[in-house]
């Protein structure tokens, strides 16, 4: 286009003006297809951080933006047992019960057993110690015995260790279904989430569609002198605008699906996938 306005404006049928608006426009572009080159190598040397692959190596991505991440998932989710969260506070809930065993055990009588078998001997130089004759004599020594442990008074420090064991057994069994709820509610909000981003993604686009149709209509009536270039940069920025509202569409449609995945515990999938 900025070929076509040079010769227009050559030929003395266009405007100096447009020739130079379509240059800004062109410069933009540029200087945004710069910006997003760099971005795109920061976010790779990111992932080689992440994965510990070395800089100087070269990685190619093959999925693309549109491939979905969930495959099928559940309209209803009521068990979020593969959620990491989950998993801490079920292992809290156990070592609570654990701690609680361990305290009552306490107050149960133990029975021990106990023995000992020894020689001894005694000399007046340590050179002869190891001699044996009957004037070094060793002496053999043992013992047996039972030892038995009734536990009556301990100054209610076991029962004040048990209430405070139950009490944090109280507090994790509160936590765990107050986060399985919160889960719950963030499981239904991500399921909408999701389904609206969807949508707005097929809408968008469509709207590109519509608006690439627009614009290449525009372009040849430009070419053909019945259109302005103010109508010509309009529907190239509707252009821009409706493939960056696609890109901004995808992008929360993705976080929608990680959302989810994060929820019922298939976040890890994408790592061994």
């Amino acid at each position: 286009m900025r070929d076509i306005t040079q010769v227009v404006v050559e030929n003395g049928l266009g405007k100096r003006v447009d020739y130079d608006r379509i240059n800004v426009n062109l410069e933009n572009l540029y200087t945004q297809l710069s910006n997003v080159d760099a971005s795109q190598q920061q976010q790779l040397n990111m992932i080689k951080y992440l994965l510990e692959i070395p800089l100087q190596e070269t990685i190619v991505l093959t999925d693309t933006a549109e491939m979905p991440l969930l495959m099928q998932f559940s309209e209803t989710m009521t068990d979020f047992s593969n959620h990491v969260d989950i998993q801490i506070l079920e292992s809290q809930k156990e070592l609570n019960q654990l701690n609680k065993k361990t305290i009552n055990s306490g107050y149960i009588p133990t029975l021990s057993f106990v023995g000992q078998y020894g020689y001894q001997g005694l000399r007046k130089e340590f050179k002869n110690y190891f001699q044996d004759s009957p004037e070094n004599k060793w002496y053999n020594s043992s013992y047996i015995g039972f030892n038995l442990s009734v536990p009556i008074f301990d100054g209610f420090g076991k029962k004040s260790k048990a209430r405070q064991v139950q009490l944090d057994y109280q507090k994790t069994v509160a936590t765990l279904e107050n986060t399985k709820e919160r889960f719950d509610v963030d499981y239904q909000n991500a399921l909408n989430n999701y389904q609206n981003n969807k949508n707005n993604v097929q809408r968008q686009n469509q709207n590109i569609e519509l608006a690439e149709k627009v614009y290449h209509e525009t372009a040849l009536k430009y070419r053909e002198g019945l259109a302005t270039m103010s109508d010509l940069l309009q529907d190239e920025m509707g252009l821009s605008n409706a493939q960056a509202s696609y890109l901004n569409a995808l992008y929360n449609f993705k976080e929608a699906e990680l959302k989810i995945m994060s929820l019922n515990g298939e976040i890890g999938e994408l790592i061994k996938n």
